[in-house]
């Protein structure tokens, strides 16, 4: 799987996963360890135990860890770097009718709030500003 995971998550940092998109990633991991192990899906073998018996991280939790990773980079570079300016950064005009699309701000909020804290926990204690506790948060999931 280690020669498969950097093609599956190539850029994976700026992906906004939403349902549709992460049940395509998972499908194609899922079809790449199948294969590995030398299952097919009629033997009905959960995905859990193929990843256990392989010893392999979830690609959806590794593509989550990437993003809090760059999250945490981005947020400690100066106020004119331009990926701070884009992170940010609010539209003008008016937006369409219907349901606001998934932004990838949303993914950092949902893998935050996985690990036990909110995105306003993590701005107002300042807690990517220091790398080892924000390395402890993203790979350990403790508190910071």
């Amino acid at each position: 799987m280690e020669g498969v995971k950097p093609i599956l998550t190539y850029g994976c940092e700026s992906w906004t996963l939403t349902t549709k998109t992460s049940s395509k990633v998972q499908a194609a991991e899922m079809r790449a360890l199948r294969l590995i192990k030398g299952v097919t899906r009629f033997d009905h073998i959960r995905n859990d135990a193929i990843r256990q018996e392989l010893e392999v991280e979830s690609i959806l939790e590794f593509v989550e860890h990437a993003q809090l990773r760059w999250f945490g980079h981005v947020e400690r570079m100066d106020q004119e770097r331009t990926p701070k300016r884009w992170l940010y950064w609010t539209p003008t005009g008016k937006r369409p009718v219907g349901r606001p699309r998934k932004r990838w701000i949303m993914n950092i909020d949902d893998g935050l709030r996985r690990w036990g804290t909110t995105l306003e926990h993590v701005h107002q204690n300042w807690i990517f500003d220091e790398r080892g506790s924000w390395w402890s948060l993203i790979l350990t999931g403790g508190d910071a």
